[in-house]
């Protein structure tokens, strides 16, 4: 009996043990294998998802920081190679050079790298190419193309075009089909004045009423009854003001030619702000030697004003003028904004539309003087 029992309790333990042999190494080797494949399975791809996405959101956000939304942005997974393509439009008024330099300037941290970036022009677009140094990661593809906006800092040029009048000539086409914003100035008391703001207003151009005023020394002598002085009454300045409406009812701001003697004098400044200010217009001036007290009174009674920063001479060639121009670009990119003042001459619409895509790939804008008037 107690052999048997013996050799009973021999045979529980080889079973067990041929359990611990057979069963436990397999659950060992299978744990193994399943923290080894969950770790294996997760660290490429999750590496992977991390590098990709990681350069994605950089991506985006560089997007971001140059004025794009989301709205503008299309993702796509190309079949072919898996890559994703991301297409989008940036605003103008800035290079495309200096847009694709941006861009890389915020991935210096990232694991991708640019291969290839091509840009013939504008209306093509410019198309970038990403890949990534970490194997498994999908390249990139960004294609750029240019908005309608533009960027909401870019550098504005207003273009102000003194004494603007019709003639029957090739130069009037010029300015009244010129396709960018153009500011013409009028005088209320030339021929066909009214005509010509009716045309001027149809082909878009915005308009400034050009009120004659005292110079120093008195110039008008002719002109006298329409000539504002500085010792009228604010019903005769009031009187002056409706009869050059009256001729040029659709005009957005008013400016002085001449009057360097009323500009002084601060009482008919007032007058005149009062006036200008009720009928939500603006006020722009030419710098005279003398001390004005525009800025003062304009900030004291509300009314937007803007004066002119250069005067063009348009007796110079147009590649003297287009060098001009390339000056005030320059001075509006460190300021802000320029307004230019010309005559209606042909050499300044000529030099003027030969600039316009230089001034363009430099990121400025040609905008209304009313922009910067009321932009303040």
């Amino acid at each position: 009996m107690k052999l048997k029992i013996f050799f009973i309790l021999i045979l529980l333990i080889a079973i067990a043990v041929t359990v611990t042999i057979l069963v436990k190494p397999e659950i060992l080797t299978s744990s193994g294998l399943m923290v080894h494949g969950i770790a294996k399975d997760k660290k490429e791809p999750d590496d992977t998802v991390r590098t990709s996405v990681k350069f994605e959101q950089q991506l985006m956000e560089q997007l971001h920081t140059l004025e794009v939304s989301n709205q503008n942005i299309k993702r796509t997974v190309l079949k072919q190679d898996s890559s994703i393509e991301i297409r989008t439009s940036v605003p103008r008024g800035k290079p495309m050079e200096w847009i694709v330099w941006m861009i890389q300037s915020g991935l210096k941290d990232a694991a991708y790298t640019m291969d290839d970036c091509f840009y013939e022009s504008d209306a093509k677009g410019c198309r970038i190419q990403f890949s990534c140094r970490e194997k498994g990661n999908p390249p990139f593809m960004l294609v750029l193309a240019r908005s309608s906006a533009y960027f909401t800092s870019t550098a504005k040029i207003a273009i102000f075009i003194e004494d603007f009048g019709f003639q029957a000539d090739e130069t009037t086409i010029q300015y009244l089909s010129f396709p960018e914003p153009l500011t013409v100035g009028l005088l209320p008391e030339k021929k066909l004045t009214t005509w010509t703001a009716q045309i001027a207003d149809e082909y878009k151009k915005e308009i400034v009423l050009m009120l004659p005023m005292e110079p120093v020394p008195n110039a008008f002598a002719k002109q006298s009854n329409s000539v504002i002085m500085v010792h009228y009454t604010e019903d005769k300045i009031r009187q002056l003001l409706n009869d050059a409406i009256e001729r040029i009812p659709n005009f957005s701001g008013v400016a002085n030619y001449y009057g360097t003697r009323v500009l002084a004098d601060s009482k008919v400044v007032s007058m005149l702000f009062d006036q200008i200010t009720s009928r939500n217009s603006y006020f722009l001036y030419f710098p005279q030697q003398r001390n004005t007290s525009v800025s003062t009174i304009a900030k004291s009674e509300g009314t937007p004003y803007v004066s002119v920063d250069i005067k063009v001479d348009t007796t110079l060639s147009v590649n003297r003028i287009q060098d001009t121009l390339r000056h005030c670009a320059m001075i509006a990119q460190k300021t802000g904004h320029v307004v230019v003042s010309s005559k209606a001459r042909g050499s300044f619409i000529q030099a003027l539309t030969n600039e316009i895509p230089v001034l363009k790939q430099n990121g400025i804008k040609l905008v209304y003087i009313s922009e910067l008037a009321k932009g303040k």
